[in-house]
């Protein structure tokens, strides 16, 4: 998932732009109704890949989300921000699961892996929030050249976060949270 933030040069003109698989196209329409938007979500092939893409030009909204900390080049300096208000934190954390998040399961033992993907810091605080919220295993974040990440593959940690992020949520990649659902029934869990 892609969500930037260009400035165009000179200009006091924003686009706020959401790039995904074609396959995630739902949440991008989602996305533009809950705008009220009027621009189309357009379908391409990028280096083979599948995406949609869907933008909007809105300088308050640029204001806005960079006050988040979503800004151009976020991806070298991201990290959470205490102004998201308490009660829709696990809504944010479900968002960046969606966006730098990774779920799958394991084709020779059918264990479930999850993980977050960032900066060291991003994803250093995501754990940390992560234990607090859950108990979830206090894992070992790799660091690699261009950025960090965890993993976590213990039951009850898949259990309970899926029942953070899922719970009382509306807005969220279907593909992620179906593979959640393949696993509990592969392994005859029930929530």
């Amino acid at each position: 998932m892609v969500m930037c933030l260009k400035q165009k040069r000179k200009t006091d003109q924003y686009r706020i732009q959401l790039s995904l698989k074609y396959e995630d196209v739902d949440i991008v329409q989602k996305f533009k109704e809950e705008l009220g938007a009027d621009t189309k979500v357009s379908h391409y092939n990028n280096n083979g890949r599948n995406e949609c893409i869907f933008g909007v030009h809105s300088k308050e909204m640029a204001y806005d989300l960079s006050k988040y900390g979503l800004h151009e080049r976020k991806t070298f300096d991201a990290e959470l921000t205490d102004l998201v208000p308490k009660d829709l934190y696990v809504h944010y954390i479900r968002g960046i699961f969606d966006g730098d998040g990774t779920v799958y399961i394991r084709s020779k033992t059918n264990q479930l892996v999850f993980g977050f993907y960032g900066t060291h810091k991003l994803v250093s605080q995501v754990k940390q929030y992560l234990i607090e919220q859950i108990g979830i295993r206090d894992n070992f974040i790799y660091d690699k050249d261009t950025v960090s990440f965890v993993t976590f593959t213990r039951k009850q940690d898949v259990i309970n976060l899926y029942n953070l992020i899922y719970s009382n949520s509306h807005f969220y990649l279907n593909r992620k949270k179906e593979v959640f659902e393949k696993y509990f029934q592969i392994k005859n869990i029930i929530l």
